[in-house]
């Protein structure tokens, strides 16, 4: 994958041309440029995906989706303050206990971020990767396939949260989504990009020329493989 801050417009649209990797692009032009491309984006953030088309591959986007958007760093931070709580201090960040959370004896545990990290996509969100990871992280079940979020009824989601305070598994669970997350990411990459593809040919040429503050060495490196097309 490639990630960049800024790009001049004709190199942006030849590193968008030659790619076969969805492009994840929040912004309209972009999403744009893609559709005139005939190629697949990601942008769904704060939007619903349609339901047509192949479900499979539409599932597979949404849980990808969440994947590119989940905030990993985020995470291990509120695992790392989970491990240093007990039990009744965790059940606490259960939002029906926001009363609580002003307490000065429990100031020091930051219960509203944990609650906007993890606890309110257990138990508020339908739908989503952390809500779908649940019943795969109970039963041990392969994820490989994933590509459906279970619509859980909000009993079932309070199961499992509770189930995750009773057997002090919510450190556990957040490591959980955060390796997983980067497995659906991969595994969905690895189904894009194949080695014999050509932008998989100049990628490694990229990766040797490109990284240098002059775009242009970039910009010629696509353009010759423009015209031996």
């Amino acid at each position: 994958m490639f990630e960049f801050d800024f790009l001049p417009k004709r190199l942006f649209e030849l590193v968008c041309y030659f790619s076969n990797i969805p492009i994840y692009a929040p912004g309209a032009s972009t999403a744009n440029m893609a559709q005139c491309l005939n190629k697949p984006y990601l942008g769904l953030y704060g939007h619903e995906l349609p339901e047509t088309g192949n479900p499979v591959r539409l599932g597979r986007w949404k849980v990808t989706n969440d994947a590119l958007y989940l905030n990993s760093c985020r995470i291990q931070e509120i695992k790392s303050a989970l491990l240093t709580m007990s039990k009744e201090q965790i059940k606490l960040s259960d939002y029906s206990n926001n009363d609580l959370w002003n307490n000065p004896e429990n100031a020091h545990l930051d219960l509203s971020k944990i609650w906007k990290t993890i606890t309110k996509f257990i138990l508020i969100h339908h739908d989503g990767l952390i809500v779908t990871l649940l019943p795969y992280f109970f039963n041990g079940t392969d994820t490989s396939n994933i590509h459906k979020f279970p619509k859980l009824s909000a009993d079932d989601r309070r199961s499992y949260f509770t189930r995750l305070l009773d057997e002090g598994r919510l450190p556990e669970f957040c490591q959980y989504v955060c390796d997983k997350s980067k497995e659906i990411l991969f595994d969905y990459m690895s189904r894009a990009t194949k080695p014999e593809d050509i932008f998989y040919e100049l990628a490694r040429e990229l990766q040797q020329k490109a990284l240098h503050p002059d775009n242009n060495m970039m910009l010629e490196v696509l353009e010759e493989s423009l015209l031996s097309r």
